[in-house]
C-alpha cells in the first residue's frame, strides 16, 4: 500500500506494517504547457502579488456568503485576491467595482499560480496542502472560515 502525503508532515505510525509505504506528496507538474489567459497574467503583474483563496473539490450550499465574506475581507485590508472558484463556484458575487481587486477563475494549476501569490487561503485537502508547502507560501487552512460563511 502507497500513501502519498509526506512523513515529514504526519508521521508515519508506528504500527503500521511494513508492506505500507509513505512515498512523499505526489505530483502533476503543469506549470511548463499552462497558458494562462491574459487577463490573469495582467492581474498578476500589479505590484503587490494578490493572496489566493481557493476550495478544490470543496462543494458548499451558499457559495456567495463565503464570497461576500472574502471580498469584504480583501475591501478592509486593501488587499488583490485570485478565487479559485473550484467546485464549490465560489466568486459569483463579485461587482464590478470589485474587479481590480479580485480575480475569479476556475482552476489553475497549483505549480504555476502559486509561486507567484502571497498566501493562500484554503480547504486543507491534501494536494492543496502539498502544493502550498512546495510552493513555500504562507497558508491558513479555512476550516472556520468555511464553518461561519457556509453554514450561516
Amino acid at each position: 500500500m502507497l500513501y502519498g502525503f509526506s512523513s515529514h508532515v504526519i508521521p508515519r505510525p508506528h504500527d503500521w506494517p511494513k508492506w505500507v509505504y509513505v512515498t512523499g506528496f505526489w505530483f502533476i507538474d503543469q506549470a511548463d504547457t499552462y497558458e494562462p489567459p491574459l487577463e490573469l497574467e495582467d492581474f498578476l503583474g500589479k505590484k503587490v502579488p494578490p493572496l489566493c483563496f481557493g476550495f478544490g473539490s470543496m462543494t458548499m450550499p451558499h457559495p456567495g456568503y463565503l464570497t461576500y465574506y472574502i471580498v469584504e475581507a480583501l475591501k478592509k485590508t486593501r488587499q488583490g485576491d485570485i478565487i479559485l472558484s473550484g467546485w464549490g463556484n465560489i466568486g459569483n458575487i463579485v461587482n464590478i467595482k470589485d474587479s481590480l481587486r479580485v480575480f475569479v477563475i476556475k482552476d489553475v494549476p497549483h505549480d504555476w499560480l502559486l509561486p507567484q501569490v502571497r498566501a493562500m487561503v484554503h480547504h486543507g485537502g491534501a494536494g492543496t496542502t502539498a502544493a502550498v508547502l512546495r510552493a513555500g507560501i504562507p497558508e491558513r487552512d479555512s476550516t472556520l472560515l468555511c464553518r461561519s460563511a457556509c453554514l450561516g
